[in-house]
Parts: structure tokens; C-alpha cells; sequence
């Protein structure tokens, strides 16, 4: 079974997140599995499946700066895009690997990432820390890391997010390419020296100045066939 892969795109968030939520059905019903990354042609505020819009966002503030608060059909907490490089994978139950979880299939984007990275001669780790998400009070996706996701200098690189249908399962990952801070804290009532401690962009380990998007992309969907086609033929 192969993999559709779609083209690189630039779109609202409102279209970003129903698009994903669209080829999931599509893959729930069809069997057709997906592979897409995206950008964001303005600020927007993704938040979890099951979580709240509430007092932890400053919500009159994003009115004012007509920055959209979208849910996400995967669960976590809030991510404030701006400048970054999203990816959707949309795996159907039929892509031929044996006891395909939601635990699998993140841990098979994830590497496929890390390997992405890697080649680009980033400096970063996988974290072995597991704890029950559930119990996380922070409104902020990136103010924790769990169990195999991507640091960089001891701070959350990527955010990742899953959901599972009965035939098929969408992983939705993140990674800012730069971050305003001050804006950041200012969406979700806080301070910025607090947030520059617990995650960071990709400019704080790579050069952008000659980073090619669609080729990152391109190695990314090359690192997941491989991927792919290991578990596979393992």
C-alpha cells in the first residue's frame, strides 16, 4: 500500500486543520493513507481535541490581533503558530505493519523525523520520559515533553499529536521555525524567560538563512517511506 503524497502548502489555520481532519475520514473509509506538511499564512492558535478554550488564552488579545483559535482533531494542549513547518500523517490500518498503534505510528514518524534532522546536521536527542498526559495542567503544548519526542539543548523541539479511528490514525507534529516570544506570552498570560527555558525553535540550532522548506520536506518523506518499508520487512 502506498503512501499519497501531497504537495507543500501554505493556508489558514481554520483550512490547515480541516483539511487533516478531512483526509483522516477519507483514509477511515477509502483506506488511502496520506502524507502532508504545511505552513500558515497568518497566526493562529491550535488547541487539543478535549481541550477548553479558557482563561489561560487571552482571547480579547487574539481577537484584536485577529489571530484564530482552531480545535485540532488530535488531542495535547495549545500551540501558537506562526512561522512553522507542520506535517499531517494519516496511516490506514491496511499499510501492511503488524500491530499498527497509536504508540507505533508515532514512534515511526518521530524517527523518520529525528533522521530528517539529523541530516541537516541539527544537534538533538529523543527524550525517554513517559508520564500520563491526562494529569498535565499546562495550557501550552510546548511547556513539556514526553516519552521519545525531539529536544534540542535540553528544550522541546517538535510537538506531536495522535488520533485514532477505528481504520485509520492521524499524527500531527510541529516544529517552529523561529518564535516570537514576547508574543507568546502575552497570548497565554505568562512570561517569556519561563518559555525560553522549555522549548525552541529550529533557528536556535540551524542557520534558516539558506534553509530550503521543500527540501526538508522532501528528505522527511524519504526518511518515512524507509521507515515504512523497514517495519515492514521486519
Amino acid at each position: 500500500m502506498k503512501i499519497k503524497h501531497l504537495e507543500y502548502g501554505v493556508f489558514s489555520g481554520i483550512e490547515n486543520m480541516a483539511e487533516d481532519w478531512r483526509l483522516l475520514e477519507i483514509s477511515e473509509n477509502q483506506g488511502i493513507s496520506f502524507f502532508r506538511c504545511y505552513g500558515w499564512c497568518a497566526p493562529a492558535i491550535t488547541i487539543g481535541h478535549h481541550q477548553k478554550i479558557d482563561n489561560t488564552i487571552n482571547i480579547q488579545f487574539c481577537q484584536n490581533k485577529k489571530i484564530d483559535i482552531i480545535k485540532r482533531p488530535t488531542g495535547g494542549k495549545a500551540i501558537f503558530h506562526n512561522n512553522d513547518f507542520t506535517f499531517a500523517v494519516i496511516l490506514n490500518k491496511n499499510i501492511a505493519i503488524e500491530n499498527l498503534t497509536l504508540q507505533n505510528a508515532y514512534a515511526l514518524v518521530n524517527t523518520a523525523l529525528f533522521q530528517t534532522l539529523k541530516k541537516f546536521s541539527c544537534a538533538i536527542e529523543i527524550i525517554e520520559k513517559s508520564f500520563d498526559r491526562n494529569k498535565i495542567k499546562d495550557p501550552i503544548c510546548f511547556n513539556y515533553s514526553y516519552n521519545h519526542e525531539i529536544i534540542a539543548n535540553d528544550k522541546k523541539l517538535v510537538g506531536i499529536a495522535q488520533r485514532r479511528l477505528k481504520n485509520a490514525a492521524l499524527i500531527q507534529g510541529n516544529i517552529h521555525l523561529t518564535i516570537d516570544f514576547d508574543l507568546y506570552a502575552k497570548i497565554f498570560y505568562t512570561d517569556k524567560e519561563p518559555l525560553k527555558s522549555k522549548f525552541c525553535a529550529l533557528s536556535e540550532i540551524l542557520d534558516l538563512s539558506n534553509f530550503d522548506i521543500l527540501k526538508f520536506e522532501k528528505v522527511f518523506f524519504e526518511k518515512f517511506r524507509e521507515m515504512l518499508d523497514y517495519k515492514r520487512n521486519k
